[in-house]
């Protein structure tokens, strides 16, 4: 069972219809009943294009939380520039393909412009670990790698 057919099959549908361009019509309805906004850094909200949270599913909140407070409470710093979590899509935009983990909101993007997909990225090692010890994958492992990507799989 693919992660999206699973999504799918706990949650229901996110989406009202799907558009030619790979994007979707949120059902509204399922994002109140199923979705959260956590609190950034204060130093990652420039880039964010809901400026000081970020909306994802309920079930990947807390442990969003706990490593955005282990982030925030490290001596290293990482500029985030650009983060962004729910978005209505298909996955690579190609309506053929299955929702993307960014559709229920199991999904972050960080810093797209530096992390693009087919490269290793400038992520640091601490950061991944502390999405891995609270059950999120990373894209950047991925035989295609997406360093930018960070999937929920906890609850999945």
């Amino acid at each position: 069972m693919t992660l999206a057919t699973s999504l799918h099959s706990k949650y229901g549908s996110p989406i009202l219809t799907s558009l030619p361009s790979g994007w979707c019509v949120p059902d509204w309805r399922w994002v109140a009943k199923n979705t959260n906004f956590v609190p950034l850094p204060s130093d990652w909200n420039d880039g964010n294009p809901d400026g000081d949270h970020i909306l994802i599913h309920l079930d990947a909140s807390v442990s969003l939380f706990a490593i955005l407070e282990v982030i925030e409470q490290s001596p290293t710093r990482y500029p985030v520039n650009q983060i962004y979590g729910l978005s209505m899509r298909h996955k690579m935009l190609d309506p053929s393909r299955s929702l993307s983990a960014h559709s229920y909101g199991f999904a972050i993007d960080i810093n797209w412009d530096t992390n693009p997909v087919g490269q290793r990225g400038d992520i640091p090692d601490w950061i991944v670990a502390a999405f891995e010890v609270h059950d999120w994958v990373w894209g950047g492992r991925w035989s295609v790698p997406d360093p930018m990507h960070f999937e929920y799989r906890g609850d999945t």
